[in-house]
């Protein structure tokens, strides 16, 4: 029984120390170890953060871009729908006003004298949505609710009463933008009014493979913009 026992204790004694030696080939994860993973993990998050910030300049980039090269139309319909090109020498008319009253309405001058050739001019920088935006509120005698800058004659030539004359000029270089989906950016920067400026964003959007204005706006105000144009900011 003694020698038994023996070899019992023989056997218990060799298992514990193959454990000891399977634990010492797979060791637990020390401290050390555990600082060196949290470094790796800092190194990647911090190595993403660039990557993100990278992306960013870019669609920034890619924004200015996008404004730079339809800056020219963006000024020639923002002349059109501020009706810069007004001569009060002009031929003119007496229409009837939405309360029932008469006014004297001054022709449009060429090239921009006819609703067609308007919105020819707002579809070389505006998506189809916002084309059709402006010639529902500037355009279409049959709403009741559009501005009143313009009056279209039957044959479709244009009149504008006199009154005031006013540009949306916003600053550029955008100085930051971020995609909203795959063919939208969102541009933001500032628009001028008279002595202060305002947040301002430009909605641009890709439209049979070309880049256009999907729409303005300046963040928590409920006033419609249809017409804006590039202005560098002076110091």
């Amino acid at each position: 029984m003694k020698y038994f026992a023996t070899i019992i204790a023989v056997v218990m004694l060799a298992m514990v120390m193959t454990s000891c030696a399977g634990n010492s080939e797979n060791p637990v994860q020390t401290n050390s170890d555990s600082a060196s993973v949290s470094a790796d993990a800092q190194t990647q998050e911090g190595s993403l953060g660039e990557n993100q910030s990278d992306d960013s300049e870019d669609i920034t980039e890619q924004a200015n871009d996008i404004i730079n090269q339809l800056a020219s139309s963006l000024e020639v319909t923002d002349n059109i729908l501020s009706r810069q090109n007004i001569k009060y020498d002009s031929e003119t008319i007496t229409a009837s006003t939405p309360d029932g009253n008469s006014d004297t309405y001054y022709k449009y001058p060429s090239p921009y004298d006819t609703v067609d050739a308007c919105m020819a001019a707002m579809k070389d920088c505006y998506t189809e949505e916002m084309c059709e935006k402006i010639r529902t509120t500037f355009f279409d005698m049959s709403n009741e609710n559009r501005w009143l800058t313009f009056y279209v004659a039957d044959d479709g030539s244009l009149y504008v009463p006199d009154g005031e004359i006013y540009h949306t000029l916003f600053t550029t270089p955008i100085a930051s933008a971020e995609k909203s989906g795959e063919d939208k950016i969102v541009a933001k920067t500032t628009v001028i009014e008279q002595t202060e400026t305002s947040d301002f964003e430009i909605v641009l959007k890709k439209e049979n493979g070309e880049w256009k204005v999907d729409g303005y706006s300046i963040p928590g105000s409920e006033a419609s913009i249809y017409f804006a144009k590039p202005e560098v900011a002076t110091e």
